[in-house]
């Protein structure tokens, strides 16, 4: 009796632990989203999920990540489209390299500082990042994004490549790799991006008939260099080195 009361109460307390663990997180989290407002009050209007435990362990990143990439309409009329697409754009683990600079920043408290609309986002590597597609109207109005990386992203789907729609202009070197949620339909999608010189792509599961989705693109952009590596490429390469060194340009010769 006295064991079956150890295990009892000590599971208890394990899981009242863990609930408050998740409460603080909660909180803090919601407060540097949503000042001024109370922590209570977030937590209902985003409705957590609070039982079984199970659903909070499996929803708290989705739902962090959520949060991350929400769209702050003031911020962006406050500092400027790119000054907003570079916070969020870090805030999500993703790298950002501004027009005229050869450094990458990769620290959202090390952004440069003086007048924020004096920052034009040139390049985005977005590496094994959380950006999802509600945070990708951040891309409308950016102006000098040239260059694209979407590697290994947990969260991008085809309602993503779908909102590159905002880059039409401007966006001239794509890359989309490792993204196992993305399929024909999204890739489709990027025949609007008419100004792209570039676009890579490798390592996607979803898509069943690749080569003639590539067939698609290539004819639904002339001007555009389609290359696309199939998975047992991948693997030879891997061996030689980290995928996310690879330069699309490497490739221009792979069918």
């Amino acid at each position: 009796m006295s064991a079956l009361y150890a295990r009892t109460v000590g599971g208890l307390v394990g899981r009242v632990v863990i609930q408050s663990w998740h409460r603080c997180i909660y909180r803090s989290v919601m407060s540097f989203a949503y000042p001024g407002r109370q922590p209570r009050q977030i937590v209902n209007r985003l409705k957590i999920l609070r039982n079984p435990l199970y659903r909070q362990d499996r929803c708290l990143f989705g739902m962090l990540n959520a949060i991350f990439n929400r769209v702050d309409y003031g911020r962006i009329s406050e500092a400027g489209p790119d000054r907003a697409a570079a916070e969020w754009l870090l805030r999500c683990g993703a790298h950002v390299k501004f027009l005229d600079y050869t450094r990458w920043n990769v620290d959202y408290n090390a952004l440069p500082v003086g007048p924020s609309r004096k920052y034009k986002i040139e390049a985005v590597d977005a590496t094994d990042s959380s950006i999802m597609h509600i945070g990708f109207p951040h891309f409308n109005d950016l102006k000098h994004l040239r260059s694209l990386k979407l590697h290994h992203c947990t969260y991008l789907t085809d309602e993503c490549l779908n909102s590159l729609h905002y880059l039409e202009d401007v966006l001239e070197d794509l890359q989309v790799t490792s993204c196992g949620d993305i399929t024909e339909k999204g890739l489709m999608s990027l025949h609007r991006l008419k100004k792209l010189k570039t676009l890579f792509l490798c390592d996607l599961p979803a898509v069943r008939d690749i080569h003639s989705t590539i067939e698609t693109l290539r004819s639904a952009l002339p001007d555009c260099e389609v290359t696309y590596l199939s998975l047992e490429g991948l693997k030879d390469l891997k061996k030689m080195k980290d995928l996310k060194e690879i330069d699309p340009n490497d490739f221009k010769d792979v069918k």
